[in-house]
């Protein structure tokens, strides 16, 4: 059976990540073939999420579902946060891992999608529209322009992907500073 990871970062997520796990699971229940291992790496959050996340992988494990709650002694930002799962993930036996976020605005409906292209190396979500403020829109703008000059490429996804093991080696061997960036500076 392919077992497939999937990391969720999250920080004081209290109101959507009950929710979204819920839409998630639904989705992983009826994947047959496969394992799922979904690891949340809580950044350190002030509000309820941490006692919301125990309760729910306590209640919602099934057959081929299982949580496992990573909580950071302190607060190591988003993407620092992602990294603790790739290095959880790599002292364990896995296929393919599977990033999102865990605000809500990653669907998990695409995951059917992924996994038929789970033996390409790296497969990006593309970015629909998200349901952000007028500040997130204008920083984000301002972040995709930044990238363009820096990197020289267009960005158009987020963290939302699959990932390969080699991969995921590559990740935790090299470290990154932005997951969408180191990979598309790499020729996989």
């Amino acid at each position: 059976m392919n077992k497939i990871f999937i990391i969720i970062p999250c920080y004081n997520e209290e109101i959507t990540i009950i929710s979204f796990l819920a839409e998630l699971a639904e989705v992983l229940k009826k994947q047959s073939g496969f394992s799922f291992a979904v690891i949340v790496i809580d950044d350190y959050s002030i509000d309820n999420t941490r006692n919301l996340l125990s309760d729910f992988s306590k209640k919602n494990s099934v057959e081929n579902v299982s949580y496992k709650i990573i909580e950071l002694p302190y607060n190591v930002g988003h993407q620092k946060a992602i990294m603790e799962g790739l290095k959880y993930s790599i002292t364990t036996d896995f296929a393919n891992i599977i990033i999102m976020d865990g605000d809500g605005q990653d669907a998990p409906a695409a995951i059917p999608q992924l996994l038929e292209k789970r033996n390409t190396d790296v497969v990006h979500v593309k970015r629909g529209k998200r349901n952000e403020g007028i500040k997130f829109r204008i920083f984000y703008f301002g972040y995709k322009l930044l990238f363009k000059i820096l990197i020289g490429k267009v960005i158009d996804f987020g963290n939302y992907c699959i990932i390969s093991k080699n991969v995921t080696l590559c990740l935790t061997d090299n470290g990154f500073i932005n997951l969408p960036g180191f990979l598309l500076k790499q020729k996989f």
